[in-house]
């Protein structure tokens, strides 16, 4: 009995050779595995912080161009039709344009860009019934289109920021 037991132990010690360790060694082995696995977490939540700063800056870079853009273009439509354009069945011509370009690009701004909550309490607020006899001048109305453009295109790049950072705190704590 005596003997097999010392060969089911020998067996044991080559198979775990740890065992045969002084518990110095055996130690700081243990302390270097923590290490080893603190600093490999450290570079990916690093990593992570990085791509998190990085997709928020790319985020409001495209949300400023698209803006600029826009207003720019809108601009330029606009001076361009009344220098050009001063005849008045031509002013009607553009003025219809005009009014269309206006119509266009608020109605592709209400499709694409939603209402903010404050657009909804506003609209909630109107007394109904009560129509405007005339409209705004078309630099009024720019003006408003460059607003509410510059103020839902922010609120929305702000909600995909926070979506991104809560994906990234998830996939964070997962790690």
């Amino acid at each position: 009995a005596n003997t097999y037991a010392c060969k089911g132990l020998d067996r044991i010690e080559e198979k775990l050779p740890i065992l045969n360790q002084p518990t110095n060694q055996v130690v700081a082995n243990a302390k270097g595995a923590v290490t080893g696995a603190k600093d490999a977490m450290t570079t990916t939540v690093t990593g992570a912080k990085d791509c998190v700063a990085s997709t928020i800056t790319e985020v409001v870079d495209k949300t400023k161009e698209a803006v600029t853009g826009s207003v720019e273009k809108t601009k330029s439509v606009v001076n361009g039709s009344i220098n050009t354009v001063l005849g008045s069945r031509m002013m009607q011509l553009v003025s219809s344009g005009v009014e269309k370009a206006f119509t266009k690009s608020e109605l592709l701004v209400d499709q694409y860009l939603p209402l903010t909550e404050e657009e909804l309490e506003k609209e909630a607020k109107k007394v109904e019934g009560f129509d405007m006899v005339q409209k705004p001048s078309y630099y009024i109305r720019l003006g408003s289109l460059s607003t509410k453009l510059r103020s839902r295109a922010y609120q929305q790049a702000l909600t995909r920021v926070k979506e991104v950072k809560q994906k990234s705190q998830e996939t964070i704590s997962q790690l």
